[in-house]
């Protein structure tokens, strides 16, 4: 903070509110909040009180895995949570890619910045696949920037990988893959038809197929 301030032009700082549990993203919990009426008051009272105690320039929303059902709920909570929030204050929020259960032109309205996730367009729970190819990147976007007004739109860019083995996978920082490719002995490569890259292994009699963003 002291660093911070101590800029000539310091940043705006916006902390981030998630509903990650510290395992798992908690849709069960956070669809039941949103359908509170009381427990939303209660919170958007808090996160604005948070702001104005910290001085902060606002706060990014990030709440995943929601179901459709919790939609409705969560608009009237950022609702709430902007009149909560000091004058001036920005409101922003991420939002998924490729999930039509998510009313983008109406969060639009209400928040200012539209953070797009534009990544695991293969994950954890599917098949192996590239995590973001690029003509899957483009459509999302382009999905995206017909319903968001481009300056609402911001568009996050991964930087991770999962490795697929058995009937499991794991989320990996870019980092531990690199390292699992060096200690496999295994050559990186660049997927010129998705425009990722990644590499495979045998461990163990277990086949690893990696998949990353850099």
């Amino acid at each position: 903070d002291r660093m911070i301030a101590a800029m000539p032009r310091p940043p705006k700082v916006l902390p981030m509110v998630q509903n990650f549990d510290g395992s798992d993203w908690d849709a069960k919990g956070a669809s039941a909040l949103f359908r509170d009426p009381q427990q939303r008051s209660q919170l958007a009272a808090r996160l604005g009180a948070m702001v104005t105690a910290r001085k902060a320039a606002g706060l990014v929303m990030d709440f995943e895995a929601l179901p459709a059902d919790a939609q409705a709920g969560y608009v009237a909570f950022l609702h709430q949570l902007r009149q909560a929030m000091p004058k001036g204050s920005i409101l922003a929020m991420t939002v998924p890619a490729d999930d039509e259960n998510w009313p983008l032109a109406t969060y639009a309205k209400v928040a200012d910045q539209l953070i797009l996730m534009a990544y695991d367009e293969h994950w954890e729970t599917g098949p192996a696949g590239p995590v973001a190819s690029q003509a899957w990147f483009v459509t999302q976007v382009e999905r995206v920037a017909r319903a968001v007004p481009r300056d609402k739109l911001i568009v996050a860019l991964g930087s991770y990988a999962y490795d697929w083995h058995g009937n499991d996978a794991d989320a990996l920082s870019i980092e531990e893959a690199w390292l699992a490719a060096h200690d496999s002995e295994t050559a990186v490569t660049f997927d010129q038809g998705s425009g990722n890259a990644g590499f495979a292994f045998d461990d163990d009699g277990t086949r690893h197929t990696v998949w990353m963003l850099d």
